[in-house]
Formats: C-alpha cells, sequence, structure tokens
C-alpha cells in the first residue's frame, strides 16, 4: 500500500496487513546511503518502507534502491516494484501536497476528534477502508470516549493482533475491558503492556492502571 502524508513529507510503502507503529528499532534499518530511507524488517525480509521528503531525493542518484527488496504497489500497478521505481512513479504522478486516500481520511479524523467525534468515527473507518490499518486505534479510542466498550474492545482487538509489540494498543484495550467489567482481560491486556514497555516500547499508565484494578 502506498501512503503520502505531505504534512510530515513522508511516503510509506507497507505491505497490506503490517502497521508501523512503535516496532523495537531492531526492527528497522536505515539505508546507509541516504539516512532519509529505511525499511521495516520481519526477520531478513523488508515489509515495509518509509521515505522523508520523497519529492527531494533523485533516486537516480541511489543505487542501493534499485535492486531488493521490491514491493507490490496497486495503485502504481500490479507488478514488484524496486522503492527507485517506486519514486520515480510517485513524483510523476503526485504532487508534494497531495495526500492518498487513507492518509487524508486518517489526520482529518484526528483534526475532528475533539470537537466531533461521530464524525472522527467516520473518518477512522474510511481510513480502513483505504488501507490505513492504524484506524483501528483510532476507532477504538473514540469509541471508548462515547461509551461504545465492546465496539471499542472490537477495535483495539484488532490493533492489538496487527502490532503485538505496541504498548498503548494493549493499554487501550485493557480500558475497553476494565469499562466491560472483564477485570481478568483487563489485567492481561495491562500486563502484556508493561512487558512490551519492558522490551523497549512505549511508555504507558498502565501499571498505575493494573494497580488500580486490583
Amino acid at each position: 500500500m502506498l501512503s503520502l502524508h505531505p504534512w510530515q513529507e513522508l511516503l510509506e510503502i507497507v505491505e497490506f496487513g503490517t502497521v508501523w507503529d512503535g516496532q523495537p528499532a531492531d526492527q528497522v534499518r536505515a539505508l546507509e546511503d541516504d539516512e532519509r530511507i529505511s525499511f521495516l524488517l520481519d526477520g531478513e525480509r523488508s515489509i515495509a518502507a518509509a521515505v522523508d521528503e520523497p519529492f527531494d531525493i533523485d533516486p537516480a542518484t541511489i543505487p542501493a534502491i534499485w535492486g531488493e527488496p521490491r514491493f507490490v504497489v496497486p495503485a502504481l500497478g500490479p507488478e514488484e516494484l524496486s522503492l527507485g521505481e517506486i519514486l520515480l512513479l510517485v513524483q510523476a504522478r503526485y504532487s508534494r501536497d497531495e495526500p492518498t486516500n487513507d492518509a487524508l481520511h486518517f489526520h482529518s479524523a484526528l483534526g475532528a476528534q475533539n470537537d466531533d467525534p461521530q464524525l472522527a468515527l467516520s473518518l477512522f473507518k474510511l481510513a480502513i477502508e483505504a488501507g490505513d490499518l492504524k484506524g483501528h486505534y483510532g476507532a477504538g479510542y473514540v469509541l471508548l470516549g462515547q461509551g461504545m466498550a465492546r465496539e471499542a474492545a472490537e477495535h483495539l482487538g484488532i490493533y492489538t493482533r496487527l502490532t503485538p509489540h505496541n504498548a498503548w494498543a494493549w493499554c487501550w484495550l485493557g480500558k475497553a475491558h476494565a469499562a466491560l467489567g472483564e477485570a481478568a482481560a483487563a489485567r492481561a491486556s495491562y500486563e502484556r503492556a508493561i512487558e512490551s514497555e519492558a522490551a523497549g516500547g512505549f511508555e504507558t499508565d498502565a501499571a498505575d492502571l493494573l494497580e488500580r484494578l486490583g
């Protein structure tokens, strides 16, 4: 999947079913030839790529991006493409201020979540449909804030399966279970959040929430 985030001057190429969100540092490799380019690894295999300032890079000057890894990007065609080919096509077909639909819906949802939670929820769901699976996380905490804990737990449960390293995903899932009165499930989620923190993940308030749970 191709995602363009003009607000951050960022291009992401992400294999479907993958979410680049808080993975341990040892799963990320920056390209030695140009540190604006990095890859997310699953073992030895690259499952995502991120490019800062994609419209300011001349792909022809970076030989390392013309071989492996290669990605299938449906928006650009059915063939496997090198990152060099992807960059050339993106530069030809998009403008630097043009977001892809997934990024547009997700960032619009972030802007709406405080003033119009229902709009934010609809936009997070549109982001999911457009391929940005981080929308499950956004939908989860918006639903929980609206008192819809069961629906929140469904989205957050999906997100913890997609990002089992993400301490905040586990923490919010614990909050959803706690709101449902499911103490054992909440405790297990908070404990997973604490384990993820200990492994170098995001810092959360899971320890305090676990203590309050009793």
